[in-house]
């Protein structure tokens, strides 16, 4: 199953409040993110870096598998949008078509790499807000975020890990 793209008016943060600000654009972007939902099964939500603002990567996370019944939504951070939003439609798909309710601990890659879970709660303002999640649920969101390897297959808490590959992990 394609997920649509879902986009915002303001793509480099989703600093919406926990029940959306009242703003009619705002409620017109949740009414989109509702729609996408209800005809796909969830929505992947993007957050750009841009020039201009605070931001300092990308990152994806869907929006409705709690809705069924998921125990967390999904997240992957520093990878472009196209390659963040396949993976996490991937697993969100194989979650939903095994009937899985938790996220899976880790993802398997090509040449032997693997994505490894950290869940964590987002922190309102943190490098990993989703404001969006939030709007639509009302309240703070568990999320399961896919964590990637350098290409020595170490991971960001590992020692020796690249720092020259931008991976926030959480809210660290």
């Amino acid at each position: 199953m394609e997920i649509q793209k879902v986009s915002k008016s303001k793509p480099f943060h989703d600093d919406v409040g926990a029940a959306g600000d009242g703003d009619p654009t705002t409620q017109a972007y949740l009414d989109q993110v509702k729609a996408t939902i209800r005809d796909n099964g969830w929505a992947v939500q993007a957050v750009f870096k841009t020039p201009t603002s605070w931001q300092q990567f990308d990152y994806v996370y869907t929006i409705g598998l709690i809705e069924r019944k998921c125990t967390a939504e999904l997240m992957i951070a520093g990878l472009p949008y196209r390659q963040g939003a396949d993976i996490v439609n991937q697993i969100a798909m194989n979650m939903v078509n095994q009937m899985q309710l938790i996220p899976p601990d880790e993802w398997p890659l090509a040449g032997g790499f693997k994505l490894k879970s950290k869940v964590f709660i987002p922190r309102v303002g943190g490098p990993l807000h989703v404001g969006v999640a939030r709007a639509y649920y009302g309240h703070d969101v568990l999320i399961a975020q896919y964590v990637w390897p350098d290409a020595e297959h170490r991971y960001p808490w590992d020692e020796g890990w690249d720092p020259g590959m931008p991976q926030p992990v959480g809210n660290q």
